[in-house]
């Protein structure tokens, strides 16, 4: 018998060392690879986690000990750990776990295997097992076997349900650690885990959101952007969210996140769907998944394939909408933060996207200047265009246009209204690439709206028998609208689609001089108003076989877009048209430049002759491409009568408005001061004491940041305390402080902006270099410890957090009451400094008098060894300072070096730890609690 248990354990010992395939019978295909990570908590005595503080020991090498195919090392009781689990990365449908177990001389009694969605981390914080957690089984033997004894496991897994973790852990045992105790921990040790399955696909991620209506900001689509931080929420009435997945899938799971109000988790149900729906339909082939009535959880998963209330056909059916109603129209509303859609279906990645954020747009009138054409499509649900109909001439339509700036497949457009219903029915949709609109056949009917008012939001999927691509959206017969939003599919949008720039186009020409030539009638107070119903230019005699305007724009700038009203109602425009730009201030025409002719084209109305009458009163011209990088001072129209014509002729101008992009901002001097913070390098400011004495515009200060080729990056803006039609002082300040996009700017341009559209340029290109962070979430924290029983007389090599000087959370930290000698963060990498920030406190028993701050190059641990600080470079220091008293501490970079380590110490007392004394006076005299290091300019990689 003894040879026999001697052979056996030669056996077993040759086994250990062989891939887990020995061990157990496998089937399918594995879950695990080299992405899989391993995780485990520690209970030693100063690792031991608590409430709020876990995993000390998480990740560490090998990361792959569980899932490396050996069973030759293993994670478990002997080592003092209290559980041990692999993440998956993902949720996955699991038929099959296996796992060796090294039962160690405890006999690996009470260990139990679980799979969970939940963070094991959640369970380790809270010290318990969550009852979502699914248990798979345990060893329950009470014999004690010596250490490499090893056991596989085999457990088949038996439901629908989607798991992310598998864990191994001794429910009775496992969250002792909360007391501090050492003997608590996992009889025996775990060297393989192994998992068999499919992988799920969240395929509503990044998909497009829809609803009846939405509060402000909280776009649809928030609510598929992966991050619970964003979110859909109602408007109080929403009756209906979706999301369209772009495809059809069978769905293995569905999981919400939703608001913690309560009324906005209950009272609503989830359904299925392959129809669309919007505001003026409900879905009627749909099905049900799950009903929250009178109350509702935060958190909510519904397996799909496991429910009990759907036929095996409607299970294994494909759905591509999933869609969130009300039961009633309450006004309680619905918040979701994220919805996630899961199935093991091959994710065929063809969905929706927006591709009209933040495009130039423009519109054949509008209301006032507070209401204007971009702000249809500015992302901003709290502003809003808005129509007048009664500053149309008669039976002129309403357009409103937006230029995608490239030509896309239009596949559907989400439109939500805004004040009276009635104005919302009858209109058109259009798409086009011509951006005269003149000629009919030039444009191609996307939609059109029925004659049934619309209220919220309407959705329009363009059909299949439209085929093309289109530049322009064009809106014929519109009202008011609040957002609108223009999708192709993500096969074809083009990875920067939705630009951020803000208002990509602005107004050049309000309140501009204009300077007509004679036989013509020109009302200046009405040029470029906004109002389509006053003629500001007239020209109605025969005698006259030339006219022209010009406008003044101050100094040469970019032209990009011409907008013109005409007002010549059914009266026929009879000259030929020839828009202009010239820097020439005596106006001769051989200096023009020719943005758009009309008038010899065939297709025009009569033998060389260009009708402005209606319903073709509102076009839009696009400066040619030969203007690019060109600036002009002076833009206008030039009417010149054919000679064939004798009889009286007239046209009517209302309106006339020359756009520029934003990039296009010149760079003026005007008697305005600028400034810009000195420190910070992040805010401008401007002041006056007079400005222009117009009436009742308020004023907007515009900064736009470009990166080191020229490209714009990002434009800010705030509102002005001065109302234009005063003399008042003036001033305002905008920032880039909390921008996310500092690390690119490298020069701003500034200007002044009144609201009804006309620029004032304060100032040329100034150098922008702001303070960047080297800090990120990798970013280290450590700290060396007076204890005199650690060995050297500190503890190095370990950290109480690994963020806890680079959380931007001042109130922890490290410092004297913990009897901490020095303090420290790794960038990572030696990188230029330029600023060095801290936060210290002096708590009860410290000052923080006598701590100073260094950059060095070289782990500090070594330095701290050897009692030798002489390479480093010292900063400063706090000399005298107070008890209990918080400090923020700035230090500027005088050098052209590199550094890796910021470094926080007491010179005269950090290494008497060193000499193992054993007294209560060395250590730092006050506690840190963040340290950041900041660079100028580009970020460095």
């Amino acid at each position: 018998m003894k040879k026999f248990l001697s052979l056996m354990l030669t056996v077993l010992l040759i086994l250990s060392a062989l891939p887990m395939a020995a061990f157990a019978e496998t089937t399918g295909t594995t879950l695990v690879n080299a992405e899989t990570k391993t995780y485990y908590v520690h209970d030693d005595t100063f690792q031991t986690f608590s409430a709020n503080e876990y995993g000390k020991k998480t990740n560490q090498t090998p990361a792959n000990v569980l899932t490396d195919g050996k069973t030759d090392k293993s994670i478990g009781g002997g080592n003092g750990f209290n559980a041990v689990w692999i993440d998956l990365g993902g949720l996955c449908h699991i038929d099959k776990v296996t796992s060796v177990a090294n039962l160690g001389a405890k006999g690996g009694q009470g260990m139990t295997w679980y799979l969970t969605k939940e963070d094991p981390t959640i369970a380790m914080k809270a010290g318990s097992v969550n009852s979502s957690w699914k248990k798979l089984g345990s060893i329950d033997s009470e014999a004690t076997y010596s250490p490499n004894i090893l056991e596989t496991l085999n457990f088949d897994v038996d439901d629908t349900e989607l798991y992310r973790y598998v864990v191994c852990l001794d429910p009775d045992h496992y969250n002792k650690g909360l007391t501090g105790a050492t003997s608590f921990k996992m009889r025996g040790a775990v060297a393989e885990i192994d998992v068999y399955g499919e992988p799920c696909t969240n395929v509503a991620l990044n998909r497009p959101g829809f609803a009846s209506g939405y509060n402000v900001n909280s776009w649809p689509d928030l609510a598929t952007d992966g991050s619970t931080a964003t979110g859909f929420q109602s408007d109080g009435t929403t009756l209906w969210y979706y999301v369209d997945l772009g495809a059809a899938y069978t769905i293995d799971e569905i999981q919400l996140t939703l608001g913690n109000t309560d009324a906005h988790k209950k009272g609503y149900s989830v359904y299925l769907s392959n129809e669309r729906q919007d505001v003026d339909t409900d879905v009627a082939n749909k099905v049900l998944v799950y009903t929250a009535d009178d109350s509702g959880d935060r958190e909510v998963s519904i397996n799909v394939a496991g429910l009990t209330t759907l036929t095996d056909n409607q299970k294994a059916a494909k759905y591509q909408f999933v869609y969130i109603e009300k039961n009633a129209a309450a006004t309680d509303g619905l918040t979701v933060h994220e919805l996630e859609v899961y199935t093991r279906d091959e994710d065929q990645g063809n969905y929706l996207v927006e591709i009209a954020a933040h495009k130039p747009s423009f519109a054949a009138v509008q209301w006032d200047k507070d209401n204007q054409h971009w702000k249809a499509n500015d992302r901003d649900s709290s502003s809003r265009y808005v129509t007048a109909a009664s500053r149309l001439g008669t039976g002129q339509i309403q357009r409103f246009v937006i230029d995608l700036e490239k030509a896309y497949p239009i596949r559907a457009i989400s439109y939500t209204v805004w004040v009276n219903p009635s104005h919302h029915k009858g209109y058109t949709i259009y798409g086009t690439n011509d951006p005269t609109f003149y000629f009919e056949n030039n444009k191609t009917q996307l939609c059109t709206a029925s004659d049934t008012a619309v209220s919220g939001n309407k959705i329009y999927e363009v059909p299949e028998s439209v085929t093309g691509e289109f530049r322009y959206i064009l809106i014929e017969g519109h009202g008011d609208i609040e957002d609108i939003m223009v999708y192709t599919d993500s096969k074809h949008a083009e990875p920067n689609y939705s630009s951020d720039k803000g208002s990509e186009t602005h107004v050049i020409t309000h309140g501009a001089k204009v300077k007509s030539s004679t036989g013509a009638t020109l009302s200046e107070s009405y040029f470029n108003d906004y109002r389509t119903t006053n003629v500001a230019w007239q020209v109605s005699t025969n005698q006259v076989n030339e006219a022209n305007f010009l406008i003044d724009l101050g100094s040469p700038q970019a032209i990009d877009y011409i907008t013109v009203n005409n007002l010549s109602g059914g009266t026929v425009f009879l000259f030929e048209m020839k828009l202009v730009a010239t820097n020439d201030p005596n106006f001769a025409a051989a200096n023009d430049t020719v943005i758009f002719f009309a008038g010899e084209d065939t297709n025009m109305v009569g033998s060389k002759s260009w009708e402005l009458a209606a319903p073709k009163s509102f076009s839009l011209y696009e400066a040619p491409d030969s203007m690019d990088g060109q600036k002009y001072r002076y833009v206008g129209m030039r009417l010149t009568k054919p000679t064939a014509f004798t009889q009286t002729i007239r046209g009517d101008l209302a309106e006339f408005a020359v756009y520029t992009k934003a990039e296009n901002l010149n760079e003026v001097h005007n008697a305005i001061t600028f400034s810009q913070d000195a420190t910070a390098k992040t805010d401008f400011t401007v002041s006056t004491d007079k400005y222009l004495s117009v009436t009742g515009r308020p004023v907007t200060l515009i900064a736009a940041g470009y990166d080191e080729q020229g490209n714009l990056v990002e434009v800010k803006t705030s509102a002005l305390s001065l109302t234009r039609g005063t003399q008042a002082t003036l001033s305002g300040t905008v920032s880039f402080a909390e921008s996310t996009k500092l690390d690119k700017i490298k020069t701003v341009k500034t200007m002044l902006w009144d609201n009804a559209g006309a620029p004032r340029p304060i100032v040329a290109s100034e150098t922008f270099a702001p303070y960047v962070s080297l800090v990120d979430s990798t970013t280290k924290s450590y700290f060396a410890h007076r204890n005199a029983s650690a060995v050297g007389g500190f503890k190095t090599d370990v950290y109480k957090d690994p963020d806890i000087l680079t959380d931007k959370d001042t109130t922890k930290g490290f410092g004297r009451g913990d009897g901490y000698s020095a303090v420290w963060i790794d960038l990572g990498a030696e990188q230029p400094v330029d600023k060095v920030t801290s936060t210290v406190n002096g708590g009860t028993n410290g000052t923080c008098t006598g701590l100073t701050w260094y950059l060095t190059k070289e782990d500090p641990i070594e330095a701290i060894r050897a009692q030798n600080l002489d390479a480093w470079k010292q900063l400063g220091s706090i000399a005298s300072g107070t008890v209990g008293t918080t400090y923020d501490v700035s230090f500027l970079v005088d050098d052209d070096e590199t550094y890796r380590y910021v470094v926080c110490l007491n010179p005269d007392f950090y290494n008497k730890g060193y000499a193992e004394h054993t007294g209560s006076g060395y250590h730092m005299t006050g506690g840190v609690h963040e340290i950041d290091a900041l660079t100028r300019g580009l970020s460095v990689d």
